[in-house]
């Protein structure tokens, strides 16, 4: 990712996240602080990196993790072999990086990723030299069939934390406490408005035969 501004610079991170069996992936693209970078065009730091989503140390499945960035970055490949699993630049720009996360069983397949580097706050904010711009994305990782080995590190997770990160204080908290509620919530919205739907008709029926019966009524012979 890459970043910039008029008169600034700043920091952005991005991340992807991978954990237990089904694996959990998150991917990330926080902080942006402006400062002046070299010379006189404003710029951006960012960093791009993959981690789990409760900062558990991934390398139990994650066997290495290659980033592909802007063609216009020197070395654009980068190919990190142990945590963090991270690229940090400089740049001025916002574009697509690739990701590609490769598993400690050779046979399992690599995962591809795209993820966009964020360096602007959402709604037109401005920059700012002490607030990071945070963008995250959580995805999770399903092997099918996997060879009974990993199925079983997989199934064990990860046995330590990784080492404390300097961006940790911008990470996202993900739980599953909190897409339940949201879950929850969204049930809880359908069932109000299938009771309406089911009071709207039943209104509907009742004035349907009162109107009946006056036709009735009228109808009968005096």
């Amino acid at each position: 990712g890459s970043g910039g501004g008029g008169g600034g610079g700043g920091t952005a991170t991005t991340a992807h996240h991978l954990p237990t069996y089904p694996a959990r992936v998150l991917n990330c693209s926080p902080s942006t602080l402006p400062t002046l970078h070299v010379g006189h065009r404003s710029s951006f730091q960012w960093t791009l990196f993959v981690r789990g989503p409760n900062n558990e140390d991934i390398t139990y499945f994650v066997a290495k993790v290659v980033f592909t960035l802007h063609p216009s970055f020197a070395q654009p490949v980068r190919e990190i072999l142990q945590p963090p699993f991270e690229v940090t630049e400089f740049g001025w720009g916002e574009f697509e990086a690739s990701i590609r996360v490769f598993f400690q069983d050779p046979n399992e397949k690599p995962v591809d990723i795209v993820h966009p580097i964020r360096l602007y706050p959402m709604n037109n904010q401005p920059p700012s030299v002490k607030k990071p711009v945070v963008y995250e994305l959580y995805d999770e990782i399903v092997f099918t069939n996997p060879a009974p080995e990993f199925y079983d590190v997989m199934v064990r997770g990860s046995q330590k934390q990784s080492l404390p990160n300097p961006l940790q204080d911008a990470f996202t908290a993900f739980s599953d406490a909190d897409d339940i509620k949201q879950i929850a919530a969204a049930q809880a919205y359908v069932t109000e408005e299938l009771n309406k739907v089911k009071d709207k008709i039943s209104q509907l029926e009742q004035e349907r035969s009162a109107r009946e019966r006056i036709a009735n009524a009228s109808a009968r012979p005096r």
